[in-house]
Order: C-alpha cells, then structure tokens, then sequence
C-alpha cells in the first residue's frame, strides 16, 4: 500500500459533532437543530492536500463551513477548489428536500464557501447541477467548473498530488468518486463501507448503480483504499474488501435502498463514534482488516446481500499492511482532525 507522506499527501476526515458542527449557541435554536441533525447523519467531510505546495480541496463542504475553514487554517493549507461528490443537501448544504425546504432554513454548505473563498470555482458533474442551483440559487454557474465531459477529468495540486473525477450514477444522475493518485478512492455515497447508497431518491437509478458497482468502481485495483460518505460504522475500507464482502462482489442482490437502509442501521448500532477529532496516520490505517470485514459480516446478518469469496476478482488471495484498529494517537497530530496517510 502507498504511504501518503511518500506522495506528499494528506487526507483529513471531519465528522459532525466531533471536528466540525460542535459549537451550540445560545441565540440561535434552528442551527443548534441542524447541528444535532448532521450527526445524525453522520457525514465525512474531507480536505485532500498537497503537503509541499499546502494548496487543498474540500469535498462536499456541509453542514459547518466556517468550522471547516477554521480546520483548514489551523493545517496551515490554502483552499483552491472545492469538490462535490453529488447533489444531496447533506453534501452541499443549501435548502433541505421537502417537506422541509417550506421552512427558513439554510444549510451551511457550497453556496456558503463560495462566499467566503470567492477565489475558488467548484467541479461538479453536469448531471447534478440543475439539482445544486435549485437549491442554491445564489450560486453563480461561473463559479462552477463541470467534470467528467465527456469521461474523465484530473485535477492536480502541486506537482504530486492528482485527483482523477470518475462518473459513478445510480445514486444521482451525476454522482462521481475522485481517485486521488490512483489509490485513495473518494467514494461520495456511491460506494459505503459494506453497502451502497439509496437508488429510491430523486434522479437514482436501480440499473445504473450496478452498473457502477459492477464495471466502473468494479474494475479498480483491490489495493485502493475507500474513503465512504458516511460513517456507518467504519470511515475506511478497500475495493478488495468491498469485493469480498460489500457490493462489489459478484452477489449484488439486496442492494440499494432495503439493503442499504437495514446495514445503515445496523451499524450505526454496533458502532457508534469513539474518541474525539483526530488525525488520521499512516500507523492507523494499518489496521486490521477483519475489524472491517467482521463489521461488514454483522451487517450482512441482517439483509439479503450475499457475502464474498475472500478472493479478487481473479480468484487471487489478498491482503492488506493493516495491523491495527483505527485509533486516536499523539504523534504528528493537529488540532485532532482524523488524517489517513497509509
């Protein structure tokens, strides 16, 4: 596996309610209410940066962006893009879906960061950008820089650092991972640890996300390290991992919006969030991997998807430099965000 600090890499996991969305305020209920709701939610934001230049891009920036921006600063990094995986308002902030959007409330989000960093333009894929201005109109569409015309699109940050946009529909329309030199994959709600996201929304598609799972995250190496959405139960997985026991094996039945609802629970159930805010090191993603595999197992005990062989998809026996569990350590920290390096 690639360590990040030999590509001059770092990735920082926010979290609501442990990095970002923390602070509540005494004259402000409605946000207090969105706050509590994004840990809920239990999104991943994420800063992908190029150590040697210090240039960075936040994906999905929501729910808390002053507090993202806060992070950021404290790193010590400059923000020059921002990345959008898919159109949902917990991704990109802006007016809730219905029946809520009647009410005054605005997430914090793209629109939000747009206004505070007006240097900056946003890379979002055709598809999802109608959805994105219905909920944002103050965005300008100068501001936004469309991906993955007509398949694929790189974004560099300094000399070592490139991020790879790759069109994953079946969520949304426009839904896209980001490949980040070639073996950090940034999965949006596309790919979860051990599940997929929801095909019942606005724009999803049954056929399309099989398609995706089966011949377009299918096809990468199982080496590559998944970095999901969400946590629902675990920030972190591999593309062999999830071919062995999540949805990119070769039973794909009970996937999408059952199975994914039934998994979700479970594992916010059986794994709920430990320890504050941390970074996220090449020590502690050399992790067991059975850790994750049994919690895929305890997920699939309670839904229909079938489980794996073990193997890739050539029939080869893997495995994966991870000795222990992800956990919070002193060494090379920062303010406490969560950095995978390893």
């Amino acid at each position: 596996m690639k360590d990040n600090a030999a590509m001059g890499l770092t990735v920082l996991q926010l979290v609501p309610g442990r990095d970002i969305a923390t602070e509540r305020s005494l004259t402000s209920p409605i946000q207090n209410k969105i706050f509590d709701y994004a840990e809920v939610m239990r999104n991943i934001v994420y800063v992908i940066a190029d150590s040697d230049s210090k240039d960075c891009v936040i994906v999905d920036a929501c729910w808390d962006v002053d507090g993202i921006l806060s992070v950021i600063r404290q790193e010590g990094y400059r923000v020059v893009a921002a990345l959008v995986t898919h159109y949902h308002f917990d991704h990109v902030g802006g007016a809730p879906p219905p029946p809520y959007d009647t009410l005054p409330i605005k997430v914090s989000g793209l629109s939000t960061l747009l206004k505070r960093l007006p240097h900056i333009k946003a890379y979002i894929h055709p598809l999802d950008v109608p959805y994105i201005l219905n909920a944002n109109p103050s965005i300008q569409t100068s501001r936004i820089i469309h991906t993955c015309t007509p398949t694929t699109m790189s974004l560099h940050l300094g000399t070592r650092t490139a991020i790879r946009f790759i069109h994953c529909p079946g969520h949304t329309p426009g839904s896209q991972s980001m490949l980040v030199n070639e073996c950090r994959l940034l999965s949006g709600d596309t790919l979860l640890c051990g599940l997929c996201g929801r095909t019942d929304l606005p724009g999803g598609s049954k056929a399309e996300m099989e398609h995706t799972l089966r011949h377009v995250l299918g096809s990468l190496d199982d080496r590559i390290v998944v970095m999901p959405g969400h946590d629902y139960g675990s920030e972190w997985s591999t593309i062999g991992i999830e071919r062995d026991k999540g949805c990119l094996g070769e039973d794909l039945v009970g996937y999408g919006y059952g199975a994914t609802s039934a998994m979700s629970i479970a594992m916010m159930h059986s794994h709920p969030h430990t320890g504050g805010a941390h970074h996220l090191m090449n020590s502690d993603v050399k992790s067991d991997t059975q850790s994750v595999r049994s919690s895929i197992d305890t997920v699939r005990s309670t839904s229909t998807v079938g489980s794996g062989s073990g193997n890739d998809r050539n029939g080869s026996s893997w495995s994966l430099n991870m000795s222990s569990t992800l956990t919070t350590t002193s060494s090379n920290m920062s303010g406490g965000k969560k950095v995978c390096t390893g």
